[in-house]
């Protein structure tokens, strides 16, 4: 029970979300356990390395940063407007 908390915290920063109602508690515990049944899945395969899910979010986090990076250098290499991208990104 203490892991779940701390993962609360460090996760989702349950430290700041006002939890003030009985239905608000449940709608947060339940985004956490989804939130934990993704990480152990994807931290599943990399069991071995003694991975958190901690770890794994970081790891998630920074994949999908790279892939925006290279998504945008495609566009721009192929003369695609900042205007253009700034719609697609529904800036």
């Amino acid at each position: 029970m203490e892991t779940f908390f701390e993962y609360e915290k460090d996760l989702l920063g349950s430290d700041h979300y006002p939890v003030m109602t009985r239905k608000a508690v449940l709608r947060f515990w339940t985004l956490t356990a989804c939130l934990l049944c993704f990480l152990d899945e994807h931290r599943m395969p990399l069991q071995d390395q003694m991975i958190t899910c901690g770890d794994v979010r970081r790891k998630i986090q920074n994949d999908d940063r790279q892939n925006l990076l290279l998504w945008l250098e495609t566009r721009f290499r192929e003369d695609v407007s900042v205007a253009q991208i700034s719609c697609q990104l529904a800036l």
